[in-house]
């Protein structure tokens, strides 16, 4: 069998018979003495060896070449070891085989000879030898002495031939070594040309390599080595393996040609540090060469392993060998880690792409898969930093970009050869995937154990430390990952694209995050797509700056310009899908076709598309967000700058990754409250079933639920402690700002907005709203709003460094104000909850400190906030969705929060009363105020009195007695709901009276709040919960525990006391109270006096005005009865038929002809803009007076007087 080595050689074996007579043809002006080369003479001793021929691995490629580089003097591969192309689409199973670009090429029985004889060191010889070094020497110099290049060097030496019919000179070193030379070889090489054991290292006899040189030169007795044998000394070697006697693993390790030749690197290095500037030049030249021959020759071993005998105790030669062995010691450190320069090195030499390839792609593959399997709490760090100095080479992240697994398609017809790639697999299989993946999210309930080990059992102080010692783990991975990214990113524009082709292709597969509901398991982790959006907000950082002067650059209509990201399916913020079609047909018809395109692949997916004009099926260039998509039939348009693409891929993963898992941490406090309200009620029942045969059943639902509270906790605390890392929410705040600026200028297009003192700001923006602010989609402002949520929903920006806020509450006063720039009115109702969490607590807490002077100083917020809010309450009403009716109570709760902190702001109680001068915006308000009063107040006190009668009817023996368990349990269930509902509507309820009580505590605000078109109907709702509150049934009202519901009737009654006391300054309200006919009787008003002095609920001086207001409701009573004797019997034709009052201002309602009362339509109207006879639409303007009956009643009234 033939030698492998002379295949790596690119050498014929020798003859064994040789002709005598060969040669005998030749010409005979052929030189007599031409001189033989090393590489022959090694070629003749590498023949006598018979290594027989490694079993190849179907994995690793057989090389067919003798070199590294693809050069012309390499010889032309046979069919069988050409590259295969890469397949249409990503493998199946196994996924981790995915490691080279290229198949690699099969072993062939016949190999090509090459034009000349190479070795090693002819590797890369295009390159120049290093700065610091002199000229690298050519080939024929640093590896041969042959007498070709003798000649020219040194043409006046004395020649001879030797018995071998090599012609040498006679100073060759061959024959004269340098001592210092012989004794820095052998150290290197750990080998000897003498059997005597004289070195303290465990050196190796080259016994083969001495009897060579003995017979090439008959005229010395002792051998010695010198720079020209380095060659034959790293091939003699790695082709020799120890004798057993003497290769012991304890006396002389068994290393693989790898390991060897890093060990002769170190070695080598360590010589070179001990050299100094006056060590000759031909020494430190040695040290070079033989530098340089280490590298070269490590190179082939890791492209042709098996080319290389391995040592057969050595564990290592049976599993991995090859470019994979460089893997340990790049994630080890120390003596075991890989030797500096030797990365670089290896780069330098690996100057044909393929052969680099094959080099690095195995090592990213071994890489990402020892990483799929590491967790948080293992060590990965390493694995991290290895990666890192791997991309830290152009070279190295060459190759990486182009590995299949790269950015993998998923086919349009998924198979099993060609597998679907969804979120899931991406994340593992991807090179950079599993990198992103360590995480203290509950998807590894294995760091939940180890640091929240006692859930909610654990101290605060407990706490913090356990989260601490989290997050410091967390620094040093976002931070390599954040180097890691920007390595890549900074090595070219091509890698620049690639990565952001591959974070293009994470956000696309893993769209179904924004559905409320998707399926886990194909889709990436909570921790892969938070990892995500913490690299790219670092990436975001440098434009971040304080003064905005970035914003500017980014491009507004990137997300209808680029193709990056398909976002068609996303409801955009006031433009439908049809609309932002037609603005791309205006401004650019062959992106009009793109649109459309894309329009008609959403029922079958995006890679439904062709692929890309010369890309093969299933290659990176058709994927998406790849340039060729990107570009494809778009050349109007420049490509975005890299600040645009950093920001909104940066907007688009906060929305699928961070923001996400926001509402998932959000989740799990309601289930802890729930389950801790549950677990209460038990523990409060504990004496009633101890000792009762359900007993230990309800014992065993109480330790369940103790365990769901632990495990919760775990989870939240988990959660917790990586979404609210320090740095990144420091990042992330700035982002949010920027992007709240960026939009405010992206809407403001003819530069309204005003932010300087006494100047009109121009709210609302004018509409519609520009196009391509129109077709942003919604989670530019939802999310913003969300993240803003947590910080102050938590806390957390009581304990940040929080840069001023001025921008982001110009950002929420514009688009509160401007309902045709953000038409989802949730999205505004998030906006409102964002301004109530800035407000300083009651408690003087929290933002008291830092932000207590944020809305005084913010001229914008002092001129329109209090008008928006108010505009806000009424807009609410409608929403469109399925639960409006229930939404409107908690948005407008959220509303009477900030309107009351507000209030005590003079600058805005002043915007109030200006706001209020429009009647018909104000009686809106007043109107929705009252509904709302009515409704909830209603609903609660009827409800109390049947929580009453549960209450008793629970704890009463004979109820008990005659109810099955499955009827008991049926009404505790039902129980619980009502208690649920009533303590949410009282207090919805208290904070809309209290509303009612501080703005009609203004003079100015209480003559509107009595307009004809209210004040019969405030005066009626105070009168039906007085009754309620005070009359004879008040009895029914009495509940254990009332503060359990927010129910507190002392301060309800002394509520309602104080708002007939404001509304009473005016002479219309007694009027109006005594007009109504259902609920007002004056003992209510003295029972209710009496009450109020007996319990204290007011003081003398207020239970005193009270008493007054009902005096002047008496007499107005008394009065109205006069008339009313006086008119006797009233046509029918004059009064309303809606109250069936006598009409005071008669009207015609234009659609159904009807006559009613003004008052009582407009009334009508401010809850229902339709005509009530035939709910056509109708507005105040569209009453047209009946003039003709008004003087019919008018004239009706002066006859009854008159008699």
């Amino acid at each position: 069998m033939k030698n492998v080595f002379l295949k790596l050689t690119g050498r014929k074996e020798e003859d064994p018979n040789p002709d005598p007579n060969a040669g005998a043809d030749q010409p005979q002006d052929t030189p007599a003495e031409e001189s033989v080369s090393a590489d022959e003479i090694r070629r003749r001793r590498l023949a006598r060896f018979n290594t027989p021929t490694p079993t190849t691995d179907a994995n690793q490629p057989t090389p067919t070449t003798p070199t590294l580089s693809s050069s012309s003097t390499s010889s032309t591969p046979s069919p069988s070891s050409t590259s295969t192309a890469r397949p249409p689409a990503a493998p199946a199973t196994p996924v981790s085989q995915l490691t080279s670009s290229k198949d690699a090429p099969k072993p062939t029985s016949a190999v090509s000879p090459p034009t000349k004889n190479l070795s090693a060191m002819d590797i890369d010889t295009k390159k120049a030898a290093p700065a610091t070094s002199p000229a690298r020497p050519t080939t024929s110099q640093s590896t041969s002495s042959s007498s070709s290049s003798s000649s020219t060097s040194s043409k006046s030496n004395a020649m001879e031939v030797d018995s071998h019919g090599v012609k040498r000179t006679k100073t060759d070193p061959i024959a004269l070594g340098d001592p210092w030379a012989q004794l820095i070889l052998e150290r290197v090489f750990l080998i000897s040309l003498s059997p005597a054991q004289t070195s303290s290292l465990p050196t190796v006899f080259l016994e083969s390599l001495q009897r060579e040189l003995l017979e090439e030169n008959s005229d010395i007795h002792q051998a010695t080595l010198s720079r020209s044998l380095i060659d034959r000394i790293i091939v003699d070697r790695i082709s020799s393996q120890p004798p057993p006697a003497i290769a012991t693993p304890r006396t002389h390790p068994a290393l693989s040609p790898f390991e060897y030749l890093v060990g002769c690197y170190r070695r080598v290095q360590e010589e070179m540090r001990r050299a100094t500037n006056k060590t000759r030049d031909d020494r430190q030249e040695v040290l070079r060469s033989a530098q340089q021959l280490v590298v070269s020759y490590l190179a082939l071993v890791m492209l042709h392993p098996d080319s290389f005998p391995q040592p057969t105790y050595n564990p290592a030669a049976n599993t991995t060998i090859g470019a994979p062995q460089l893997v340990p010691m790049l994630i080890s450190e120390g003596d075991e880690g890989l030797p500096s320069g030797l990365l670089e090195a290896l780069a330098e030499r690996l100057s044909d792409k393929d052969e680099a390839l094959r080099v690095f792609q195995p090592i990213f593959a071994t890489l990402c898969s020892q990483m799929r399997s590491t967790t948080l709490l293992d060590s990965f760090l390493p694995l991290m930093r290895a990666l890192a100095l791997l991309v830290s080479n152009k070279q190295a992240a060459s190759a990486m970009i182009a590995m299949p697994n790269w950015n993998p398609l998923t086919p349009a017809a998924p198979t099993a050869e060609a597998p679907a790639w969804n979120g899931r697999i991406f994340e593992l299989y991807s090179v950079l995937g599993p990198f992103l993946r360590p995480s203290s999210f509950p998807d590894d309930p294995t760091v939940g154990q180890q640091y929240f080990s006692a859930g909610s059992q654990m101290s605060r102080q407990q706490l913090s430390s356990s989260i601490e010692s989290l997050q410091v783990i967390f620094h040093t991975l976002h931070n390599t990952l954040h180097v890691l990214f920007k390595d890549i990113l900074k090595a070219s524009k091509d890698h620049r694209e690639a990565v952001l082709s591959w974070i293009a292709s994470a956000l696309e597969k893993n769209s179904a995050r924004t559905k409320m509901n998707y399926d886990k398991t194909a889709v990436s982790s909570d921790g892969f797509m938070v990892n995500l959006s913490t690299v790219l907000l670092k990436l975001c950082e440098p434009f971040l700056d304080p003064a905005f002067a970035k914003v500017d650059s980014i491009d507004s209509g990137y997300f209808v310009a680029s193709s990056r990201m398909d976002l068609s399916k996303d409801t955009k913020l006031a433009a439908t899908s049809d609309e932002t079609a037609s603005w791309i047909d205006v401004r650019n018809p062959s992106r009009a076709q793109n649109w459309r395109v894309q329009q008609q692949m959403q029922s079958g997916g995006l890679n439904a598309a062709p692929a890309a004009a010369g890309a093969a099926p299933g290659s990176p260039a058709a994927a998406p967000g790849s340039p060729a998509r990107a570009s494809a039939s778009d050349t109007s348009v420049p490509a975005p700058n890299f600040i645009t693409e950093c920001f909104f891929l940066t907007m688009r993963c906060m929305h699928l990754g961070y923001i996400k898992t926001l509402g998932r941490l959000e989740k799990l406090g309601k289930s802890y409250h729930d389950t801790n309200n549950a677990k209460k009620e038990l523990e409060d029942s504990k004496p009633q079933w101890m000792g009762t045969p359900a007993a230990a059943e309800t014992q065993a639902q109480l330790d369940q639920l103790t365990k769901q509270l632990d495990d919760i906790s775990r989870s939240r605390f988990c959660i917790e402690a990586q979404l609210f890392d320090r740095p990144v929410l420091d990042v992330a705040l700035r982002y949010y700002l920027t992007s709240a600026v960026w939009m405010l200028r992206a809407a403001d297009v003819d530069k309204r907005l005003t932010f300087a003192e006494n100047n009109d700001s121009g709210l609302p923006l004018p509409g519609p709203a520009p196009m391509h602010f129109a077709t942003l989609p919604e989670h530019c402002v939802e999310d913003l709003a969300e993240f803003f949520l947590a910080i102050t929903r938590y806390r957390i920006i009581d304990t940040m460094d929080v840069p001023p806020l001025d921008k982001l509450l110009d950002f929420l006063v514009v688009f509160l104000a401007s309902s045709d720039y953000v038409k989802n009115p949730y999205h505004r109702a998030k906006f409102v909850d964002v301004m109530a969490g800035l407000v300083p607590s009651e408690d003087g807490r929290g933002l008291s400190s830092k932000l207590a002077t944020m809305y005084e100083s913010n001229p914008l917020a002092r001129r329109h906030l209090f008008p928006s809010l108010m505009q806000f309450y009424v807009d609410i009403e409608f929403t469109g969705s399925h639960t409006q009716f229930y939404d409107k109570f908690n948005i407008r709760y959220t509303v009477s929060t900030l309107m009351k902190y507000l209030w005590g702001l003079p600058a805005f109680r002043a915007s109030m009363l200006a706001a209020s001068s429009n009647k018909d915006k104000f009686l809106r308000f007043v109107n929705m105020i009252l509904n709302d009063s009515i409704y909830l107040l209603d609903e609660v006190l009827s409800k109390l009195d049947e929580i009453r009668k549960t209450q008793i009817d629970l704890v009463d023996p004979a109820w008990i007695a005659d109810n099955t368990p499955e009827q008991r349990r049926e009404r505790e269930t039902t129980h619980h709901r009502i208690e649920g509902m009533v303590g949410s509507f009282m207090r919805l309820a208290n904070s809309t009276l209290d509303m009612l009580r501080y703005l009609s505590e203004d003079k100015f605000l209480v003559t509107q709040f009595t307009q004809p078109e209210l004040v019969d109907r405030l005066a009626a709702m105070l009168d039906y919960f007085l009754v309620k509150l005070a009359g004879p049934a008040c009895r029914n009202l009495k509940v254990k525990n009332p503060e359990k519901y927010h129910f507190n009737p002392r301060e309800l009654l002394g509520t309602i006391c104080d708002l007939y006391v404001n509304f009473g300054q005016t002479p219309v309200f007694p009027e109006a109270i005594a007009r109504d006919g259902r609920s007002y009787s004056h003992e209510l008003f003295e029972r209710a006096g009496y009450i109020m002095g007996r319990e204290g609920i007011r003081p003398p001086d207020v239970q005193q005005r009270f008493m007054e207001v009902a005096e002047g409701a008496r007499t107005a009573s008394t009065q109205q009865q006069d008339v009313e004797m006086e008119l006797g019997d009233i046509p029918e034709e004059f009064l309303d038929p809606i109250l069936d009052t006598l009409m005071e201002d008669p009207v015609i309602l234009p659609s159904s002809g009807q006559t009613v009362d003004r008052a009582i339509i407009t009334r009508h109207l401010l809850s229902d803009p339709t005509d009530p006879f035939n709910r056509s639409p109708l507005t105040v303007e569209m009453l047209k007076p009946n003039e003709e009956l008004k003087k019919k009643i008018n004239d009706f009234i002066q006859s009854k007087k008159a008699k």
